[in-house]
């Protein structure tokens, strides 16, 4: 079993790095290759502006693009058209991932999630919340949120091959390349420049 965390860009907020280490925390006791890719620019094009996705997390179970919010149930339910804006955003970004993804190998159904920071868990009265189909987890919920008791869908190689296509700066993080620590830092300039 193995877990690496590929920070691709800063958390913009301290919302966003609780969320990596508490998932990083929850995520690396699980058997299998896992991969965490934090704070990703991807663009499916050169015609398109980058999308900022928080977290891409790969493993056995398969591709989840998590959405990380500052947010509790009370807020959702009282701000429903922001939450499912987020929902729409959130579910295109899962199917660029997919696009990219599906350019090499079938990753399967690649899963758009939320996660809130505050309170404690996404479900109410026995039943998961969703908008717009994404389903809301808490920080707890880690191993509900990829999937762990799932079936495996990807091998140790496609959760390599995965992360290097999304990232392909993450080759030295992933396999201690330090050749390839210039062309990290090119695309990690490429990236910040795009935003700012």
């Amino acid at each position: 079993m193995t877990f690496r965390h590929v920070p691709c860009g800063t958390p913009v907020n301290a919302s966003e790095q609780l969320a990596i280490s508490r998932i990083q925390s929850k995520l690396q006791p699980l058997p299998g290759h896992w991969v965490q890719l934090s704070n990703l620019c991807h663009s499916s094009d050169s015609m398109r502006l980058s999308d900022e996705i928080d977290q891409v997390l790969i493993g056995p179970q398969g591709v989840f693009v998590v959405e990380v919010k500052h947010w509790d149930l009370a807020w959702i339910k009282q701000q429903p058209l922001v939450v499912d804006d987020e929902a729409e955003r959130i579910n295109e970004k899962a199917r660029r991932i997919a696009g990219k993804l599906k350019t090499a190998f079938d990753p399967g159904f690649v899963a758009p999630r939320f996660v809130l920071t505050r309170g404690d868990t996404g479900v109410q009265a026995g039943q998961r919340m969703r908008r717009r189909g994404v389903p809301v987890f808490g920080l707890s919920e880690c191993r509900d949120l990829v999937d762990a008791e799932g079936a495996t869908r990807l091998s140790p190689d496609q959760v390599e091959r995965a992360a290097l296509l999304l990232e392909p700066a993450a080759r030295a993080a992933l396999t201690g390349d330090l050749r390839s620590r210039s062309e990290e830092r090119r695309v990690g300039e490429e990236c910040r420049s795009r935003w700012s």
